[in-house]
């Protein structure tokens, strides 16, 4: 893993971020920055990460409805997603997104 956070590092973020740091407290971060982000890419994947196998289960396969013509501009769309409004059927996108 990498290392523990560092105080002087936080601190300088906080006063970079605001825009209150001063020169040398900029060039200081930069320095500790690039330091810590090289330590980073330099480590082996299995340092960084944790792969295992997906312990969950999938999904039920998603019901297909047939698709009608939207009433006003004609998109087919499907059945369950088509909204009735003043007795027409019409998709989303015709009743604003």
């Amino acid at each position: 893993m990498t290392s523990p956070p560092d105080e002087t590092h936080l601190a300088l973020l906080k006063k970079v971020l605001a825009g209150e740091a001063d020169g040398n407290e900029k060039k200081r971060f930069y320095e500790i920055h690039k330091k810590r982000s090289l330590e980073i890419l330099e480590k082996p994947l299995d340092a960084l990460f944790i792969v295992s196998p997906a312990q969950r289960d999938l999904p039920k396969k998603a019901k297909i409805d047939r698709s009608i013509p939207c009433t006003l501009c004609g998109e087919p769309t499907m059945a369950a997603k088509m909204i009735e409004k003043d007795g027409l059927r019409i998709c989303r996108d015709c009743n604003g997104g």
